[in-house]
């Protein structure tokens, strides 16, 4: 197995995550979503103005022959980033396709 470097999410720019027909559809509440945000922000108040990241819990990818990423592990973390970001109107930069629910790369794309 291939170790990756940390990544920025700005990093992940015009990367294609593809989310396998295995993987259970998006399932976070309100209440996953908002645990998330606090956590970030109470970082955030505690290393104001330090040089320590943020790390989410590791995305598990394969790469796939067409130069997309098979998302593995992490397909909520990575959804639920891309519509925060969305919401904030920044820039999400990749892209997440899912091959039970193709309609559903749109509707993100288009927030």
């Amino acid at each position: 197995m291939k170790n990756t470097p940390l990544k920025n999410i700005s990093e992940l720019k015009n990367n294609t995550f593809s989310i396998p027909t295995y993987q259970r559809g998006y399932r976070w509440t309100e209440q996953q979503v908002i645990d998330l945000l606090n956590d970030i922000n109470e970082f955030m108040e505690r290393n104001h103005g330090e040089e320590e990241i943020y790390c989410l819990q590791p995305l598990v990818v394969k790469d796939r022959q067409d130069s997309s990423w098979e998302v593995i592990d992490g397909q909520q973390r990575l959804t639920t980033i891309k519509i925060v970001l969305a919401c904030l109107e920044a820039q999400t930069s990749y892209t997440i396709e899912y091959k039970t629910r193709e309609k559903s790369k749109d509707f993100l794309n288009n927030i």
